[in-house]
C-alpha cells in the first residue's frame, strides 16, 4: 500500500483576504499621498518663532522643541486683584445649636431613635413636648454644639445613618 503525502494547497479563500487586505493598504496610501499637509504655524506668526530660533542656534542644538514659551515666562508680569483676607466672624457666647433629629408620637420610637444615635457615638435626649392640653410628642435632640465644626460632625454621622437632622440655634439669655 502506498501512502498519499496531504498537499499543501492554500485554500481560495485565503488568497481572496490576502488580495483583499494588499488593495486596501494600497488604497490607503494613495489616500494618505492627497491629503493636505498642515500648514505651519511658525509661518503665521514670525515673532513667535524668533526666540524659538536664536535659543536653539545659540546653544548649538536642536532638538526639535519649538517652544517659545521658556523665554516669554520670565518677561511676563501677571497684575493680581487685591482681595482683603477671609476673616472668620467670632461666634457669640451666647449662642448653642441643638440637632433635632426627630418627633414622635410614641415614646418608645423615641427612645428607638436615641439608641441608634447612640451607637454613632452621640449623646441625644428624648423630651416631652405638650403641643395642645392633649396632644403629646417626644422630641429627640442631639446637643447642644457650642462650635459650628462639632456640630457638623455630629450631622455628618446622623445623616451616615439616614437621620436627616433639623439645626436649631439658640440664643442663650445673659443676666
Amino acid at each position: 500500500m502506498q501512502e498519499t503525502k496531504p498537499k499543501n494547497r492554500i485554500a481560495p479563500w485565503v488568497w481572496f483576504v490576502n488580495l483583499g487586505l494588499a488593495a486596501a493598504f494600497t488604497y490607503f496610501l494613495f489616500f494618505l499621498k492627497t491629503v493636505p499637509e498642515t500648514p505651519d504655524t511658525s509661518d503665521l506668526n514670525p515673532k513667535a518663532s524668533a526666540p524659538a530660533e536664536s535659543a536653539s542656534q545659540s546653544n548649538g542644538s536642536n532638538k526639535g522643541t519649538d517652544f517659545d514659551f521658556y523665554e516669554m515666562l520670565p518677561e511676563t508680569k501677571v497684575k493680581t486683584p487685591t482681595v482683603e483676607e477671609y476673616k472668620p466672624k467670632r461666634q457669640p457666647e451666647n449662642v448653642h445649636y441643638l440637632l433635632q433629629t426627630g418627633s414622635f408620637r410614641n415614646a418608645s420610637d423615641a427612645e428607638r431613635q436615641k439608641a441608634t444615635i447612640a451607637f454613632q457615638g452621640l449623646k441625644a435626649d428624648v423630651r416631652r413636648i405638650e403641643v395642645e392640653s392633649d396632644d403629646i410628642w417626644y422630641r429627640v435632640q442631639v446637643g447642644p454644639y457650642k462650635s459650628r465644626s462639632r456640630m457638623n460632625s455630629a450631622i455628618d454621622k446622623l445623616v451616615a445613618i439616614n437621620i436627616q437632622p433639623l439645626v436649631r440655634k439658640q440664643v442663650l439669655e445673659t443676666d
